[in-house]
């Protein structure tokens, strides 16, 4: 647990020095104080302690995302399916790392970090392949890819998938008692119609702080849960128009509204990117069609959260300068960063190189000259003058903790 307790101190530090979604989520209700639901009573007060120490470090950790500030070191555009969804104009300040359909996080983003004034961050740095059609490239994340890296810090034992996917299946659990099989093909609006509102106010009054909810269908959206307010009837059963969540979410509603508000205390106009403690009743969660959703490491305190690991199977580059072998992890890897030094110790050759959000606990080494467009700087051992240099790699997952792995030796003929 001590793991749990330096990561939420490092995200207030970061938050104080730094500065997936393919549906709009509706317009939230206004903003009002909000109550977390009560702990399960089952649980031994130790076991709820452990749990909320938990729900605590993922809620920092999306906040965090949600609120780094930052500006672009020049204007640059994001594409996705061709249609540009995110115009990024020099000198704008923006709060919250940008709306991709990727499932990057706060040490990937932060990476790119080329100055920091003022708690404000300058990015610059980003390749031109990051950009273009290929919409799994670039930094940022979308609503999905928010709550799963969140959930990530844990360890959590979860497939990284689109909304479509994260109907309760592949780790993904149930909040409540609702019916939602395992091959389903009603999405999740269909799921709510067919459990009635009052199976899914009770489920929804069972939501904790950084449980979820999700619509999902041919497209959907994904919120994480801060607080739950829940308002009972003189019956006994729960007023939906009066009872709701308050959230954090990615979305790209904001972006394409260009949504921006004046900052008293930084003095400008801020550009925002999430949605920051948005409200919703439940009365508007079950219309929209959204299921409660949560993990295993959020509701059992006898699960244990893993050691973060990286081990490689990386060989010396064959005779056409390609690397052979993987890096695997038990955490969701950041990226990998690959350095080759001559022996009077100058770097004469770096790249950054991304997963791809369908394995991001693994990342293969031919990616580096396979996937150019994976690249951040260039990597071409073939080209280097004759002579003998040192290669090293270095994995971030998504903790922010940093591996130094393989260190080889190579001779350029």
């Amino acid at each position: 647990m001590k793991r749990i307790f330096a990561l939420l101190l490092a995200l207030a530090l970061f938050a104080t020095l730094a500065v997936g979604c393919d549906e709009e989520a509706a317009s939230p209700t206004q903003a009002t104080q909000a109550t977390e639901a009560t702990a399960q009573p089952t649980l031994s007060a130790d076991q709820q302690a452990i749990l909320r120490e938990r729900r605590d470090a993922v809620e920092s950790y999306m906040r965090t995302m949600a609120t780094y500030l930052w500006r672009a070191e020049e204007t640059i555009d994001y594409f996705t399916s061709g249609q540009t969804i995110l115009h990024i104009e020099e000198g704008r300040l923006y709060r919250g790392i940008p709306y991709t359909h990727a499932s990057s996080n706060l040490s990937a983003f932060s990476g790119f970090a080329v100055a920091e004034e003022n708690g404000i961050a300058t990015i610059g740095g980003i390749h031109p392949d990051m950009m273009g059609n290929t919409s799994v490239r670039r930094l940022g994340n979308d609503c999905s890819g928010a709550v799963e890296n969140s959930w990530a810090i844990l360890g959590a034992e979860i497939n990284p998938k689109i909304t479509t996917y994260m109907c309760p299946n592949q780790g993904y659990l149930r909040v409540g008692d609702y019916y939602a099989p395992q091959d389903n093909n009603k999405g999740s609006s269909g799921l709510c119609a067919a459990n009635g509102e009052e199976v899914m106010f009770r489920s929804y009054a069972l939501l904790q702080k950084a449980d979820a909810v999700v619509y999902a269908k041919s497209s959907g959206h994904t919120m994480l849960v801060v607080s739950n307010h829940v308002v009972q009837a003189e019956d006994g059963s729960i007023d939906g128009s009066e009872s709701y969540i308050t959230t954090l979410h990615q979305t790209r509603a904001y972006i394409k509204e260009e949504t921006k508000a004046f900052d008293e205390a930084l003095g400008e106009d801020v550009y925002q990117t999430y949605g920051i403690d948005d409200v919703y009743t439940y009365a508007e969660l079950f219309e929209q069609g959204y299921l409660p959703i949560t993990c295993q490491a959020l509701t059992d305190p006898n699960w244990e959260i893993p050691t973060p690991t990286v081990t490689d199977s990386v060989a010396q580059p064959t005779a056409d300068a390609m690397f052979e072998g993987e890096f695997l992890s038990n955490y969701f890897i950041s990226f990998v960063d690959f350095t080759v030094t001559d022996r009077q110790g100058n770097v004469v050759q770096q790249a950054r190189a991304f997963p791809d959000r369908n394995d991001l606990r693994s990342f293969p080494l031919s990616e580096f000259i396979a996937n150019p467009v994976m690249i951040q700087g260039k990597v071409d051992l073939s080209i280097l003058p004759a002579g003998t240099y040192d290669v090293s790699f270095v994995c971030q997952i998504v903790t922010g903790e940093r591996f130094p792995l393989r260190q080889l030796e190579y001779t350029c003929q």
